[in-house]
């Protein structure tokens, strides 16, 4: 016959039932409490991004190659292969449209579709319908930067989803912090714990009270440094000088 695990007459440690149930529900409690999961985030991923930029109006037989498709603007029948015709309009933009509604017509079999967005200043933006680092897809034209500029050969941006470790500061900076940084010093203001290389996610500089937004230039330095297995420690640099005594620093790392 199993033996009963929980008998309050002989097994009860903190006293009765009702004060052993209460200091069982105190170190769940504490046990949940100690996980930081408001420091993880589910990154849901990233989809393919890129764009061509129409110098001029194509000339006829162009071509664009989106994600191994090809779309040729007024084919003469001396093009190339390709895919898809497309019509020269009356004007860039127009011509912009016509590519656009030939990539958001095709019909990959709705795994790989490719959305096309007719963008500001003669600029054919283009997005991958699907999340991940396989969207990335290829794009590249024909009239060698002449007529069509791509963004690159490859879309950007598109990341796995995973779960980061997120980390987060609020720091606010004194004068002797200032001194500090108007010699070419760093200073440390988040740290955090994890295997992997840890990135600046955010920054935001705050003044006169958290209300005023200080614009970020080119004088202001971040770094991430290893302190010793997975200890890492995140600093500022001023170069300007342009963060003064009371700044607060709202800075959010992660992996």
């Amino acid at each position: 016959m199993p033996e009963t695990y929980f008998d309050p007459g002989d097994k009860a440690i903190y006293g009765t039932f009702n004060e052993e149930y209460a200091e069982l529900l105190r170190r769940l409690q504490m046990g949940f409490s100690a996980v930081q999961s408001e420091h993880k985030m589910m990154d849901a991923g990233g989809s393919g991004v890129n764009y061509v930029r129409f110098v001029s109006q194509p000339d006829a037989d162009d071509t664009v190659t989106i994600d191994d498709r090809i779309y040729c603007f007024d084919p003469t029948g001396g093009a190339p292969p390709y895919d898809e015709a497309v019509v020269i309009g009356g004007s860039v933009e127009e011509t912009i449209d016509n590519l656009a509604a030939a990539v958001d017509a095709y019909d990959a079999g709705g795994e790989r579709h490719i959305r096309a967005i007719n963008g500001d200043a003669e600029v054919l933006l283009l997005i991958a319908s699907w999340a991940g680092a396989d969207s990335d897809f290829p794009l590249e034209e024909s009239t060698g930067d002449a007529r069509m500029i791509v963004g690159s050969a490859n879309a950007k941006s598109a990341v796995d989803p995973k779960q980061r470790l997120v980390s987060t500061a609020q720091y606010y900076v004194t004068s002797k912090d200032v001194a500090t940084l108007a010699t070419g010093g760093e200073v440390p203001i988040v740290a955090c714990q994890t295997p992997d290389t840890p990135v600046f996610g955010s920054v935001i500089i705050l003044r006169g009270g958290n209300l005023n937004v200080v614009p970020l230039s080119l004088d202001i330095g971040w770094s991430i440094r290893q302190v010793t297995g997975d200890l890492w420690v995140g600093s500022v640099q001023d170069s300007g000088p342009v963060l003064a005594d009371g700044d607060a620093l709202l800075v959010t790392v992660w992996t």
